[in-house]
C-alpha cells in the first residue's frame, strides 16, 4: 500500500513493536524516536534506509545493524544500550549518536568509514582507544 513512501516520521507515540517497517522497502529516513521500541531486528531489512533516529526508546542492543550499509545518520541517544556491534569495512556511517548509553567499549569504527561525528557523551566508557 506504502510501497513507495520514503520518509517515516512516527516520533512521540506509544509504538512497541515495528513488525510493519520492513515492508516499506523504499524507505530512506526513518524518525521512531521517543517511542517504547525495544527490538528493532526487523530494520535490518531496510536495504535503502540512510538516515534512522531511535533516540529514547528502551533498545538494550542493535546487533545486525552494522550491515545497514547505506545508513548515513544513525542516533541512538537515551536508550540503555551496553555494546554496540563493528561497524563493516565499507561503512557509509557519517554521523553516530550514542550519547546516554551504558556503552563501556567502543566498537572498532573502521578505516573506511566516513564518520565525521560521534557523540559518545554520557556513557560508561573506560577508553577511547578504538578510535
Amino acid at each position: 500500500m506504502y510501497n513507495t513512501m520514503t520518509v517515516l516520521l512516527a516520533s512521540h507515540n506509544q509504538l512497541d513493536s515495528i513488525n510493519g517497517i520492513p515492508d516499506l522497502q523504499k524507505i530512506k529516513k526513518l524518525d521512531l524516536s521517543h517511542n517504547q521500541i525495544s527490538d528493532v531486528t526487523a530494520l535490518i531489512l531496510l536495504s535503502e534506509l540512510n538516515e534512522l533516529d531511535l533516540s529514547n526508546n528502551a533498545l538494550t542492543s542493535i546487533q545486525g545493524f552494522e550491515m545497514l550499509m547505506p545508513l548515513q545518520r544513525l542516533k541512538l541517544a537515551h536508550n540503555e544500550i551496553t555494546e554496540l556491534p563493528p561497524f563493516q569495512a565499507t561503512c557509509q556511517l557519517v554521523t553516530i549518536d550514542i550519547s546516554y548509553n551504558q556503552i563501556t567499549d567502543l566498537p572498532v569504527f573502521q578505516k573506511t568509514c566516513e564518520l565525521v561525528h560521534i557523540n559518545m557523551a554520557h556513557n560508561l566508557l573506560l577508553n577511547v582507544d578504538m578510535l
